[in-house]
């Protein structure tokens, strides 16, 4: 009965700290949330009313702006078509080749999945997690690898090529498919780099970020054709 007493009391004390450390980060976290408020209030205090009123109706982006791609889609969209219908017509052949690049890194990491036995739904993974083959078949020796780079160099250029004039948002076109001398570490060409004997796991995170670096690069060429 002592034992059981001694070690409720243990938990209770452990249960206690771990409170307690949770209460210390959020009140951190308040903290730091209350000096970006001042910092934010503070740059406001002397502009003018009308200047206020002004970037609220003109909705000026973040970098990467707090809402869905479909929602900045639909917020940015009519201001482009209002200031030029060619502008307009560029941001829609913009998001019409990210969409298609998208879906070609989409489909990659499924075709993967589904050849290696589909999804654990219990482990929340692939079944073959750790199968190093999938990726060798598919990137390397059937050359999906190839054409992807190949898809990437395309949007990279057209993506480029729309905000070369300006270094501001040329800066901001992330996707890119460059990487070190390949000599120097033993591989021939960008896919074995990229993807040899990468298992399953490893190799869906680094194909969705091509994907998710093609819509941020996106996003500062629709910005850029706000302006």
């Amino acid at each position: 009965m002592k034992n059981i007493i001694a070690v409720s009391a243990l938990l209770l004390l452990a249960f206690g700290s771990v409170q307690s450390q949770s209460l210390k980060q959020k009140i951190k976290m308040l903290e730091q949330e209350n000096e970006q408020l001042k910092k934010e209030l503070e740059a406001c205090k002397n502009a003018p009313f009308s200047k206020l009123v002004d970037h609220i109706e003109n909705q000026e982006y973040s970098e990467t702006p707090a809402y869905s791609r479909k929602e900045f889609h639909e917020m940015v969209l009519p201001k482009i078509k209002a200031k030029s219908e060619e502008k307009y017509k560029k941001a829609l052949e913009i998001i019409q080749k990210t969409d298609y690049f998208s879906v070609f890194c989409d489909s990659l990491i499924t075709e993967m999945m589904d050849r290696s036995g589909g999804f654990d739904t219990l482990k929340n993974q692939p079944i073959g997690c750790r199968d190093k083959s999938i990726g060798n078949k598919v990137l390397l020796e059937e050359g999906k690898g190839k054409i992807l780079r190949a898809k990437m160099s395309v949007l990279v250029e057209d993506l480029s090529g729309r905000v070369h004039d300006n270094p501001y948002y040329a800066e901001r076109v992330t996707l890119d498919h460059t990487v070190i001398d390949f000599s120097a570490e033993k591989y021939d060409t960008w896919e074995e780099y990229r993807f040899k004997n990468m298992p399953l796991c490893a190799l869906i995170p680094i194909i969705s970020s091509f994907k998710s670096k093609a819509q941020e690069s996106e996003i500062a060429v629709l910005q850029y054709l706000n302006e």
